[in-house]
Formats: structure tokens, sequence, C-alpha cells
């Protein structure tokens, strides 16, 4: 038997809805164009013109598409609905008020696919040209699931008179009826835009598509709480005609998954999404090690492919509890070990929920470990290192002791910004004549060269022991912005500006007057008491601990 490729989202809609019609139906309506556009699904139209016949009541338009189903598709009715399709008069531009669809998908009947639209017959003039053009891109996508392959392709269709049911033009056989019933799931007091479609095919999961329109966001939801989590593909086809679409959303009840577009490869956009309930073990392994360690949510196992390595995905977990000052998403290392992951809190209908950010896949949960040292009483940054120690951002010098005046070294600040943004390890080999892979930085300092956040001296040194300058602080940090997608408002034009109310702004490096531009715009570094900005002037842990804080707050990585 023969296979064709899954059609396209605007294809299957040509085989059922947009081809030439045939010019056996008689004088009722005649073909004059059909046009598919597959870059954007309200270029696609079919055009017909009406005969001399005279009709009253109701008139069905039917589309039937005749062939060898080469597959089997889930059945579908009544997924088409009258907002999805336009009808007007060519001429005039007047609207057609369709007043029912019926619409049936079955690889087992005969035939497969049909459409069927009713009209009021006075709607309808003699010798006139009209057009159908499609209004919505969640149409194709419902029917580009559906639809597997149909060979031999064929269209038939009638222009008929239907006796109203009740009297008058009536409902279209109670057609119109029906559809409000299926409307009953949009939620129209809160947003007119909503497009609500069911269907299945996504690894025989029962799924609900939707599509906002004003937020330009698509979402797949399932809402079975006996399949708490879900493992789906979605082909290209559905990404095709979804133009007006900025964002993709798989939501379950464990949580969800945020997907910019943009992060989608462009070649071949077929992505593989799993969000599951992980094994309780996961928790049971983390606290043995960790006595103190509340976990407030389930733990939740989330794998993404098909997106470009580089991009943030935002992951939404429900949380246990409404207190989460100092609670934080973790991930769930191979070894046993969990790490920060950047992390906000959100109320939404009652419930907190975690929004976590990261690149790569894994096993996440939420936690609260409140975390004090010895030495930060009274400090004046004491809040600052408290909140980034219990998120797991920053570590002590020992388990009681922070050391907040003391200097830190471009190693310490290297692995606070690594740990910051959650970024994958790296190995521990470095090109630097300096760092030993045996040292406990050479790992972070490994995965922040990769991940462009620093560089080394033009000897091949790194200098890992040597305290960090002000100006070499506003480098990384603003290198790290540019690592987590932070746009940055400054114009070329406008960074002398910015620094140039600093008493010492002559003195501030020329490799690093854009970075500590970018720094005091976003509020992340301030000039001293002076005027000046010191740009060699050597910073202690307490001060690079705020600066972390205020760089996670300009990217919303931190409440």
């Amino acid at each position: 038997m023969k296979k064709r490729a899954v059609k396209s989202i605007i294809y299957f809609m040509v085989a059922i809805f947009l081809l030439a019609i045939p010019t056996n139906v008689g004088a009722a309506v005649t073909n004059l164009e059909t046009h598919f556009d597959d870059t954007n699904y309200k270029n696609t139209f079919i055009k017909f013109k009406t005969g001399s016949d005279n009709y009253s009541d109701v008139i069905e338009i039917e589309f039937k598409a005749k062939g060898d189903m080469t597959g089997s598709i889930p059945t579908q009715t009544n997924v088409i609905r009258p907002q999805h399709l336009k009808l007007y008069d060519e001429n005039s531009g007047k609207d057609i008020k369709i007043k029912g669809v019926e619409s049936s998908f079955d690889s087992g009947s005969n035939p497969p696919a049909r459409i069927l639209l009713q009209i009021d017959a006075g709607e309808i003039n003699q010798n006139t040209t009209y057009a159908i053009k499609n209004e919505s891109a969640l149409v194709n996508l419902g029917l580009s699931v559906v639809m597997t392959s149909i060979e031999n392709e064929e269209l038939s269709v009638t222009f008929n008179k239907r006796a109203s049911e009740g009297g008058g033009s009536g409902n279209a056989g109670g057609a119109e009826d029906r559809d409000k019933e299926d409307d009953a799931t949009v939620d129209e007091s809160v947003n007119t835009d909503l497009e609500v479609i069911k269907f299945t095919g996504l690894n025989s999961e029962k799924v609900t598509a939707q599509i906002d329109q004003v937020k330009r966001v698509i979402t797949f939801v399932t809402e079975d709480k006996d399949t708490p989590g879900v493992s789906m593909s979605i082909p290209d086809s559905i990404f095709r005609n979804i133009n007006n679409v900025d964002e993709l959303v798989v939501s379950v009840p464990v949580g969800e998954i945020h997907i910019p577009i943009n992060a989608i490869e462009e070649k071949e956009r077929n992505i593989r999404i799993e969000i599951q309930k992980a094994p309780s073990t996961v928790i049971e392994e983390v606290q043995k090690t960790n006595n103190n360690l509340q976990v407030v949510s389930e733990p939740v196992k989330i794998k993404v492919k098909g997106l470009k390595s580089d991009s943030y995905l935002t992951y939404k977990i429900p949380v246990q509890g409404q207190e989460t000052k100092y609670s934080t998403g973790v991930l769930y290392e191979d070894t046993g070990n969990i790490r920060h992951i950047p992390t906000r809190f959100v109320k939404d209908n009652g419930r907190t929920y975690a929004l976590l950010k990261r690149k790569g896949n894994s096993t996440y949960f939420i936690v609260n470990d409140e975390k004090e040292f010895n030495d930060t009483a009274n400090h004046w940054a004491e809040e600052e290192i408290k909140l980034l120690a219990s998120k797991r951002i920053i570590n002590g010098m020992t388990e009681a002791t922070f050391a907040p005046q003391e200097q830190v070294t471009r190693a310490q600040f290297a692995t606070m910004l690594v740990n910051a943004l959650a970024l994958e390890w790296g190995g521990t080999k470095t090109n630097f004549v300096d760092v030993e892979e045996s040292a406990w930085y050479a790992n972070a300092v490994a995965t922040a060269v990769e991940a462009g956040l620093v560089r080394g001296y033009e000897d091949n040194t790194f200098r890992p022991n040597a305290p960090i300058v002000r100006q070499e602080m506003a480098v990384m940090i603003t290198n790290a912005l540019m690592v987590a997608d932070k746009s940055i408002s400054l114009k070329d034009d406008e960074f002398s500006h910015k620094i140039k109310h600093f008493n010492d702004q002559e003195q501030i490096s020329n490799w690093a007057r854009k970075s500590v531009a970018i720094a005091v715009d976003e509020g992340i570094i301030s000039g001293m008491p002076n005027g000046e900005f010191a740009p060699s002037a050597k910073a202690d842990r307490a001060q690079s601990v705020v600066m972390i804080r205020r760089s996670l707050q300009a990217l919303n990585f931190i409440d």
C-alpha cells in the first residue's frame, strides 16, 4: 500500500475544502478560482459563482473528499465552527452569515472527510461571485493533526436547498444550536479572541488546542487527572501556518512548558516534548544528604528535543503553600546533587506557581531551605546574602561563615554567575595555563568560558585567585545578560552619555566602557559616594552578591 507523507496544514484544507470545484454540479454553482498559501492561512480562498436557480429556506454547500486512506485518522466530528470561515460577496464585500457547519473526518467512513456549510437562501443572489476564506490557524492546526494521508483525492460539491425545521428559515437542522453547545468550552468573558478546538492524535492523548490571538500563544492542554503528564510530538505542519503566534505552551496537571516560537529549529520544526511526574525516590535521595531541605512541589521530569541549544525555556510548576521568599526551583543531577534554577513565583486563581528558567532537560522541583551565616548579622547586605544563599546561588566560605568583607576573586565571581544562570556544566579543561583541572573552580571557569561570560588575559592566564575589579565585574555581568537573551535598550550613541557623569570616567578602560554603561543603565552597578566609578577598585563578597541579585532581577530571573 502506498503511503504519502503527512500533509502540511494548508494542504489538508486544500484536499477537503479548497480544491477546484468540479463542473458536474450543474447551473447552481460554477468554480472560478482556488488558491492556497502555505505561509499564511488567511491568503487561502475559493471563489464560486451562483447560477440562475432560485432557492428558498436553507442552502447547503457540501464538500466531500473521496479516496483511499493509506493510514488511520482519529474520528473527529464538528471541529470546524462558523467563526473559523468567512463567506462574502466578492463584488460588494458583504459578509454572508454561515448558520451552521457540519464536519467529519474518519478514515473508516465514506467519504473520509466532509464539510457542509448551511446558509439562509435569502443571503445568496443569482449570478453572483462569492468567496470563502479560512479565518483560523486553529482549523488548520486541528485538521493537520487528525489527517494522516489520503491517496487519489477527489472532491465532489453539492449546492442544494435544505428545508428548514420548525418553520421559517429555522436553524439549519439544529446546527446552530449544536454549535452554541460546542462553544460552551470557550470563556468569552475572559477573552473573545480565544479559540478552542479538541482533537486527538498526539500520542493518543486527548488534548485541547487553544490559540489566544491577543497574547499570541498556542496552548496544548490535557486536564485528564488520571494521566497527569504527556509525551508528544508536534510536527512541522503545525507550525507552518501559525505566524500570528509567538509562544507554544504544553500544559498538564503537574506543570507547563513555555517555548518561544523563535527557539524552535527553523529547518525541521519537529519537536518532541515530555512532561511527567518523576518518581518520588528522587526526593528521598536528595533528602538523605540535605536534612533541613523542605520540598514544596512534586518532582517533574521535563525533556524537549528539537530546539536551539541556546534558548531559555520557562517551566511552570504548582507549589504547595504560599510562602516562597526563600524558595527556589532546583534541578536533580545524575550525581544525586541539586542545583539552583532561576525562579520567580506568581499567584494564579489563588494558587502559587513557580516559573523556572532553564536551558536544558532535567527533573525539577521546588525547595525551601532558609540559610543564615554567623558573620552577616546586622551587615548592610545581610538580607541579600541570606536570600541568595537560601536559593543556592552562593555558598559560604564555611557552613557557618560567609566572610562578606573579603575581596571576591575572579574564580569566585565566575562561579557565582554560572550558578545564577544555571548553565549546563562543561568539562574542567581550559586553555589557561594557571587553571588546573583539579582546582575547585575549574568546572565553573570552563563553563563560563564556553558560555562567553569570561575571557582570559593576553598571556593565556585567567588569574583565578586575583581579586576582581569593578570594571571586570561590569564586563562579566553584561556578558551574562547577553547569554540570558536580555534586550539591551541603549543605542550606540548613548553609551558615552551614561558614564560621562562619573568624575573618573576617563579612567574606565576602552574594553569596559560599553559594559559599564549597560550595567549602570540596568541599575546593577552605581557610582561611589564621591562621584567616581572607581573602575580599578576591588569588590568584596557582599558587593558581589548585591550585583548578582540585581542582575537576576534585570533578567526577570528572580523576584
